[in-house]
């Protein structure tokens, strides 16, 4: 072979290589990439109700314009009925029938225009002892129905499209909140027995966040107490992990309700300053940092609000049971070496605060930056070897 076909040979070889290692560097690069965020879909507020939509199951389930069938939860058996103490006890005036049930269920049902309408009741299917899987002692609420009122000052109905219950504003023109059939049963008033009553437990299908002053309330940090107002924002919680903002779009719900350090005096301030993040953890658990540890706590141990100065500053703050045995104690070096390398203590503490998948999430994502850094160092170096 001549000299200047062994040079051609050799430029084609040291070409052609560099080019295949320029290629090997680009798919490792989008290797990294969709490795290390890859596409999720995550459950938000918004695809909510396509999840608890019934779906027909019998014709008996669907009238004659097609509609879908209900099912209604009632709390107690047939002839038991729920007490102002939300337990189910038996009452001698009560002979259950169905209809008449139902009758009374049927004034507050309302279609997507929120106007009060007729429904067919042989859509609706009742399913009985409902309260035992959804009763929680601190995160449900009850409302009743006042018969002897017009219908039009409920602040609850019933959707005529698939029987969730619906919080509406004070005008009906707008619906605040949308409650899936599985997180509601229905019983008749255990006092008043004409009229039916519901109880709601909105955390069996979100995030639930305790307020520590009552709806319409805010915090004056100048008189220390709650004070009623209607000017105010509604209160906002953004959602974090650690104290990264979350990416998630968290459903989540709020109830009033303070912990035990409330009646105590002895609650702690999150934060002392009105430019502080307030760091609530997509599962609902508030963290707080405390330079080289974090501390969790979960609902029973924290309210959130409105904190104001009673003029021109307002923030969202709250208070914590920070003397609390409950609380998980998690070191930030042991946190961050457990990413790479878990151990059983930390892969325990993130299941209790539901974010093992998370902490794994990280720890596969270190592994596969080591991996994707480590081939295009390698396919990079071979280049400049052959040059």
């Amino acid at each position: 072979m001549s000299i200047s076909h062994q040079y051609a040979h050799n430029e084609f070889l040291r070409s052609f290589t560099t080019f295949s290692c320029i290629i090997l560097s680009i798919i490792s690069f989008v290797h990294c990439r969709y490795q290390l965020y890859p596409e999720k879909n995550y459950p938000n507020s918004s695809n909510n109700e396509s999840i608890y939509s019934l779906q027909p199951t019998t014709m008996e389930q669907i009238n004659d314009f097609g509609d879908l069938g209900i099912t209604i939860h009632k709390c107690c058996e047939p002839d038991v009925i729920l007490d102002y103490q939300l337990s189910c006890r038996n009452h001698k005036a009560i002979d259950f029938e169905p209809k008449p049930f139902l009758e009374k269920m049927e004034h507050y049902f309302v279609l997507e225009q929120l106007a009060f309408s007729k429904i067919y009741l042989s859509r609706i299917t009742i399913n009985f002892n409902y309260l035992q899987n959804i009763w929680n002692p601190t995160d449900g609420f009850v409302y009743h129905w006042d018969s002897s009122k017009p219908r039009s000052d409920a602040k609850y109905a019933f959707s005529a499209d698939d029987g969730s219950l619906l919080q509406m504003d004070q005008k009906h023109s707008k619906i605040i909140n949308k409650f899936p059939t599985n997180t509601y049963c229905v019983d008749y008033d255990g006092i008043f027995h004409d009229t039916i009553m519901v109880y709601v437990n909105p955390c069996r299908e979100r995030v639930c966040i305790r307020k520590c002053c009552p709806e319409d309330h805010y915090y004056s940090i100048t008189y220390n107490t709650c004070h009623l107002s209607y000017t105010l924002e509604p209160m906002r919680v953004n959602f974090y992990f650690l104290t990264t903002p979350s990416l998630r779009d968290v459903s989540y719900h709020t109830n009033f309700g303070y912990p035990n350090c409330w009646n105590e005096g002895d609650c702690t301030r999150i934060n002392n300053s009105s430019t502080s993040s307030v760091y609530i953890q997509e599962d609902g658990n508030l963290l707080v940092d405390k330079s080289i540890k974090y501390l969790y706590y979960n609902t029973n141990y924290y309210c959130l609000d409105i904190f104001s100065d009673d003029k021109n500053i307002s923030y969202l703050n709250g208070f914590y049971d920070e003397k609390s045995a409950a609380a998980i104690l998690i070191g930030k070096i042991d946190l961050y070496a457990n990413m790479i390398e878990p151990s059983t203590q930390s892969t325990q503490v993130s299941m209790e605060f539901g974010a093992t998948e998370q902490l794994l999430e990280l720890n596969n994502r270190q592994i596969r930056i080591i991996s994707s850094v480590v081939n295009v160092f390698l396919s990079l170096t071979f280049a400049l070897v052959l040059f």
